[in-house]
């Protein structure tokens, strides 16, 4: 796309970084031509394109339409037939005058008008006639950015004034002085206050509806980067500086008002409030998204807070942020080679015109909403908590999906400058950072407005398998349940019907051993462990069998190898996972579906497994052990927020504990643990209350019991174990009880094994 159409996805202004890394390179193509005695003299937004760069290369900027490009010696004027060959918005006093005495200052002018028109989203005289437009290039003084963008670096007036001076003599001599000058003054924009900070935000409706809150994020908790990259917005928005409430902007002095913005509608939607606080200060910044004018970096960090989390009804004040949890438990958040404060690539949509402007939404938070040109992005294409970019078409199928986010984009028609017999074409750099693997643009309302629910307990409807490019087929019904098969010394998944037994489609074909499923949460999709030489590798496949690929396009940092994960059933695009770096240790990290990092939880004892959500969401259990290598241990849960340390279950008295899942409805934990009772190794099934109260075995037998997985109803047990079945013939199989215990008998009598954990409902 070009800049123009760039802007008008941003519906405002650029971040200053950004329009000034656009123009500097912009500017050295142009001091290239003046070099070669050839003047551009059409220099605007429409005729600089952006295009995004192959794997891990700059984003793409370049110089075009040189149509009516003028060579120093062709003896010509700027005028044909007395008409003005420019576009009027950035066409310097001589130009439009038409004289013949004219140089490459005039591409200096415009240049400056280009940065103008960047760093505030507005033309530099925004008359609403053509006479109007040219009597300020003639007339008026050059316009403050500031006037327009408060929040910008003070030192940039003096340059939009030089760069757009009337008298061509007072101009910089080149483009690159102009460039140099402006970041010369975005660097002057003082320090902010020291860290730590606690971020946070609220939204809060304007009529009766609930506040919602937002963090508090403390920056103790973030990686360098991710500090240093909130560092970063927080210096360029200048947000210490800024009124408690944005206004809308003040027409320029002795100047054509100002336009209002074009997505103002006459409901002004929810105010957002964004708190930064210090030991000593406080910065708290209120707006309306439809209607103010604010910094880009001030939604960039609004993107930063919902990238950890989900929006959740608050009634009171942004609370203060909470108490760090004692040592040896640390909360540690985390986003592993993408730092979420710092801004990647700007989106490419389809090339559109200039004058093409995206639908009007009243919030920051509707997800219809376009992107800034700064977002950075762990949310899958089209998925509903995140808003659909425009170079992202309707989601037909999860196989369409997949394949468009491994695609590579297609690149833009390439600007040229034609020298003589050559040709030039200006490469310029990207907009920071990166993405992570198909990522695309962080929100977390769905199409009603209702936000997600991974911390809220399931107030909407999660995100479907297909909204997050996954292969799915149709949903598994509730008797229907996913195991083991090994046959020929193959090791696949099945879906298994659990009233008969009977098995009824091979969902994996691979010679490389599959297992460990777990269902997604709809029942279109699993998620399961494949055999990867040493280690483990996370796949998905369909629920009819197809379509199986790796679940992440890259291994995430630390997960050289992983055990079996568990997927947040309030918020599918979580998962939690134990990953095992090439050293062997073992992270517990919440990922998104498609590899991006959420957060790292911090156990507090090196060895851990067996992940398992709650029904709502909000909680993981897990056993651990201060033996790094042990192979179960005692039964733990924690909030997946990190806000507390984690909550022993389990005691002494229950050794060997592992397995641990939560019932449907919450209220009770399924797990094996080890019993003594005289025999060499015996363990059972046990249920207990969800606070560890009451634990009591299921149907105890001797035998390797283990695995339990509840049916999505609650009303039955899966299970494998090893006990004798009724020809007292031992062996690994799929055994099935009533939850009360009851009525416990072996799911599948043939002689096949089926040694490996089941999925039924949720995990």
């Amino acid at each position: 796309m070009d800049a123009e159409a760039a802007l008008a996805q941003c519906r405002g202004p650029m971040t200053a970084a950004r329009a000034i890394r656009i123009i500097t390179q912009i500017g050295a193509a142009l001091d290239f031509a003046h070099r070669n005695g050839l003047w551009h003299r059409d220099v605007k937004p429409a005729n600089i394109l952006l295009a995004p760069g192959q794997d891990d290369e700059p984003e793409r900027v370049l110089l075009t339409d040189f149509g009516i490009a003028k060579a120093a010696d062709d003896g010509q004027g700027l005028t044909k037939t007395g008409n003005v060959i420019a576009t009027f918005d950035y066409a310097p006093p001589e130009q439009i005058e038409g004289g013949l005495a004219v140089d490459h200052r005039v591409d200096i002018y415009a240049l400056g008008c280009v940065l103008f028109k960047l760093l505030t989203g507005s033309v530099p005289y925004p008359g609403t006639t053509m006479a109007a437009a040219l009597h300020g290039h003639l007339n008026l003084a050059p316009p403050r950015p500031t006037m327009r963008t408060p929040w910008l670096a003070p030192g940039l007036h003096e340059v939009i004034a030089r760069a757009m001076a009337k008298d061509p003599d007072q101009r910089y001599p080149n483009c690159r002085a102009l460039a140099s000058a402006a970041q010369a003054a975005l660097n002057a924009i003082p320090e902010p206050p020291p860290l730590p900070y606690a971020v946070s935000a609220t939204r809060a409706a304007t009529g009766a509806g609930t506040q919602m809150i937002l963090g508090p994020l403390d920056t103790q908790d973030l990686t360098p980067a991710d500090r240093d990259g909130l560092v970063g917005l927080v210096r360029q928005a200048r947000l210490f500086d800024l009124p408690a409430t944005l206004p809308a902007p003040e027409a320029e002095p002795d100047g054509p008002p100002t336009q209002p913005r074009e997505d103002a509608s006459e409901s002004p939607g929810d105010a957002i409030t964004i708190v930064v606080r210090t030991g000593a200060r406080t910065a708290e910044v209120s707006y309306f998204p439809a209607l103010s004018p604010r910094p880009p970096e001030l939604d960039n960090i609004l993107r930063g807070l919902e990238d950890r989390e989900t929006w959740r009804p608050k009634n009171v004040d942004v609370p203060a942020p909470p108490s760090r949890p004692p040592a040896p438990v640390t909360v540690v958040e985390k986003r592993p080679q993408i730092p979420a404060f710092v801004p990647p690539a700007a989106p490419v949509p389809e090339p559109s015109s200039p004058e093409s402007r995206p639908p009007a939404v009243d919030s920051l938070t509707d997800p219809r909403r376009p992107v800034r040109d700064a977002p950075w992005s762990l949310a899958p294409p089209g998925s509903p908590s995140s808003p659909r970019r425009p170079d992202t078409p309707p989601i037909k199928t999860s196989r369409e999906s997949s394949q468009r986010r491994r695609a590579l984009v297609a690149m833009l028609l390439a600007g040229v400058l034609i020298v003589g017999a050559g040709v030039t074409v200006f490469i310029l750099t990207r907009d920071g950072g990166g993405n992570a693997a198909g990522g695309e643009n962080p929100a977390t309302s769905n199409d009603a407005g209702t936000d997600t629910a991974s911390e809220t307990g399931g107030q909407s409807t999660p995100p479907s398998s297909d909204a997050l490019g996954l292969p799915n087929g149709p949903p598994l019904p509730s008797a229907v349940l996913v195991a083991n098969q090994q046959i020929d010394d193959n090791l696949d998944l099945y879906t298994v019907d659990s009233a008969t037994g009977a098995t009824q489609t091979r969902l994996t074909t691979d010679a490389a051993a599959d297992f460990g499923p777990v269902i997604a949460p709809d029942r279109t999709s699993v998620v399961y462990l494949r055999e990867q030489g040493a280690g483990l590798e996370l796949w998905v496949v369909a629920t009819d069998g197809t379509g199986a690929r790796p679940l992440f396009a890259e291994p995430p940092p630390g997960c050289d190898s992983v055990r079996r994960p568990a997927c947040n059933p309030a918020d599918p695009s979580m998962l939690a996972v134990v990953c095992v770096d090439a050293a062997g240790t073992a992270t517990l990290q919440l990922l998104t579906a498609w590899g991006g990092g959420i957060r790292t939880l911090e156990t507090g004892l090196p060895q851990f497994d067996d992940l398992a959500f709650s029904p709502d969401g909000r909680l993981l259990v897990y056993w651990a052990n201060s033996d790094p290598a042990a192979g179960d241990g005692r039964l733990y849960t924690m909030p997946n927020d990190g806000s507390s340390p984690p909550v022993q279950l389990t005691d002494g008295a229950l050794s060997g504990a592992a397995d641990a899942i939560w019932s449907p409805d919450g209220t009770q934990i399924a797990f094996r643990a080890q019993v003594d009772d005289g025999t060499e190794s015996n363990t059972e099934i046990f249920v207990m209350a969800a606070d560890g109260a009451d634990p009591r075995p299921l149907a105890p037998e001797v035998g390797i019991d283990q695995d339990p997985a509840w049916s999505p109803d609650g009303s039955m047990i899966a299970y494998k174990s090893d006990r004798a079945d009724g020809n007292g013939v031992r062996a690994d199989r799929l055994w099935i009880m009533n939850a009360d215990g009851s009525n416990s008998r072996l799911l599948r009598p043939g002689a096949v094994a089926d040694g490996y954990a089941p999925a039924w409902a949720n995990r």
